[in-house]
């Protein structure tokens, strides 16, 4: 397979004429978990290239094609894989054909369909660890009325080398792709839809509205992973200056509907029933930005979809203060966000660190992680810090460190770090 890209790679750059559009994303990812009890430690270093290319065959029609591939650097314990998400099911590297596309074109709106990446609410990308999360299916986004997009889509399947946990080479069904995530009961437990619970092969149909002007921006959205759960997504922001300073107050609410199998089912790990809620404030002066935000999760038994197809929608969560180190039923997050932008000529730096503290039900967490069955957590807090370098659109090189600590000083720390250069 690796011949075959670079063979194909060497035909469209002789090939390729001024009006085509070639892009090659090179990275290197360093990871390094290490957990004090609950889950294993993982480590791994490891190179992606994406090569995409592009053409306009006709008016207004595209194609597109891209390849990724994921290759060990050979540095670090093999061993501790199982928690790397960044290779194939059997933790070793690989190759795939990431998108092939076309796309027709119309005045601002636009519909592909084939392998794609795509954003929502609740769907992203997500090149959290080293290759970005491709999709497969079908997207249109109309445009023609200002201020306005309406999106509309149906994804039947899915492959990354996150959300997708064990795979990130092959594609596989949406419901089959979307792990759920239970710890209400005493224990973390992670759920296959397909193979645990019993729902069908499906895929996931989408459909939003997005309006935007200078002070004010409004998303509607209805998500339906078919034969699970229909989710509704508000979100509203608005927008102020005042001479050099600007100010963004948003609030978000995201409701989770069981449907099909999960619906009625009588197996009590199969219940899909939770809301989240957020705020958030964010205040810029400058080059510096402090943000304060608010993430409540409600009060009912409820298996857990945080980011599943790679968005972490949620204000106050994501993924440098996790999810999963804990039951987050009947939980709420407040987390405070300094960060200050550099910028010099042609580089940039920005540096910013997270406090989050979450708000625990002992009820539900006991169990967790300690693998303790009297005693639960009332509280967790987790710190992080981050930078990211660019040079220029080609260069940037970035790092989270982050630690949590829950209240019986249960503690673990996440190194990650990534470079990336694009021709």
């Amino acid at each position: 397979m690796i011949k075959s890209i670079i063979l194909l790679s060497s035909l469209f750059i002789l090939t390729a004429n001024a009006d085509d559009d070639i892009a090659l994303d090179v990275r290197a990812s360093y990871l390094n978990y290490d957990y004090d009890k609950g889950f294993h430690d993982a480590e791994a270093f490891a190179s992606s290239l994406k090569l995409k290319y592009s053409k306009e065959l006709v008016e207004n029609l595209e194609a597109g094609i891209a390849f990724g591939t994921i290759q060990d650097l050979g540095i670090g314990d093999k061993s501790k894989r199982d928690m790397a998400f960044m290779f194939n099911r059997n933790k070793e590297s690989f190759t795939t054909l990431q998108q092939a596309y076309l796309k027709y074109k119309y005045s601002k709106s636009y519909i592909r369909a084939g392998r794609i990446e795509v954003e929502t609410p609740l769907v992203s990308a997500d090149d959290y660890f080293i290759l970005a999360s491709s999709y497969q299916g079908t997207e249109a986004s109309i445009k023609e009325i200002k201020n306005i997009e309406i999106q509309i889509g149906y994804l039947s399947q899915m492959s990354g080398s996150w959300d997708s946990a064990y795979d990130g080479e092959n594609f596989y069904s949406m419901t089959r792709q979307a792990w759920a995530h239970r710890a209400d009961s005493g224990s973390e437990h992670y759920y296959n839809l397909v193979y645990d619970l019993g729902a069908k092969e499906a895929g996931l149909a989408f459909i939003g509205a997005k309006y935007e002007d200078n002070t004010m921006a409004v998303q509607l959205y209805d998500h339906v992973l078919l034969d699970v759960y229909n989710t509704f997504f508000t979100q509203i922001d608005y927008k102020t200056d005042i001479e050099r300073t600007k100010l963004l107050l948003a609030g978000q609410f995201i409701k989770y509907n069981g449907i099909g199998s999960m619906k009625n089912n009588p197996n009590p790990d199969a219940v899909v029933d939770y809301s989240t809620h957020s705020a958030k404030a964010e205040l810029s002066y400058n080059n510096a930005c402090f943000k304060l935000a608010y993430t409540g999760i409600s009060d009912t038994p409820s298996i857990h979809f945080f980011g599943a197809f790679g968005s972490y929608a949620e204000f106050a969560s994501g993924m440098i203060t996790s999810y999963f180190e804990t039951s987050l039923r009947d939980a709420n997050i407040v987390s405070l966000t300094p960060s200050y932008d550099f910028k010099f000529n042609k580089h940039s730096l920005n540096l910013n660190a997270t406090y989050a503290y979450y708000d625990l039900n002992s009820d539900y967490t006991k169990g967790g992680i300690l693998g303790d069955t009297t005693n639960g957590e009332e509280y967790m807090h987790a710190y992080g810090i981050g930078t990211t370098y660019g040079y220029e659109k080609n260069f940037s090189w970035n790092f989270k460190l982050a630690q949590r600590k829950l209240e019986s000083e249960d503690t673990n720390l996440l190194f990650k770090t990534l470079l990336k250069y694009s021709f």
